[in-house]
């Protein structure tokens, strides 16, 4: 059995559409919900995650520059925080 870095959890604040979420993560996670609900802006901060140990100038650029990426309505605070909790068993 091979051992594989399992997010836990996501924290994610002023960064697209969350202002302040929390998402809990298992083994399989299945993403669904509404129109506009931000399935597609969750799965965007993961790839922030994953782009950011090579390049993380890169989904951000291709998402339109930094100020898309802040919360609209907290657009004037200065940051945008993405948080995780990691599992790695070794």
């Amino acid at each position: 059995m091979t051992n594989k870095l399992l997010i836990r959890e996501i924290h994610l604040q002023n960064i697209l559409s969350y202002a302040d979420t929390t998402v809990e993560l298992g083994p399989l996670n299945i993403v669904i919900g509404a129109n506009g609900s931000g399935k597609s802006n969750l799965i965007k901060a993961f790839r922030i995650l994953q782009a950011a140990p090579r390049d993380l100038t890169h989904p951000i650029r291709t998402g339109g520059g930094a100020g898309e990426w802040v919360h609209k309505s907290t657009a004037r605070q200065s940051s945008a925080r993405i948080e995780t909790i990691v599992d790695y068993p070794q």
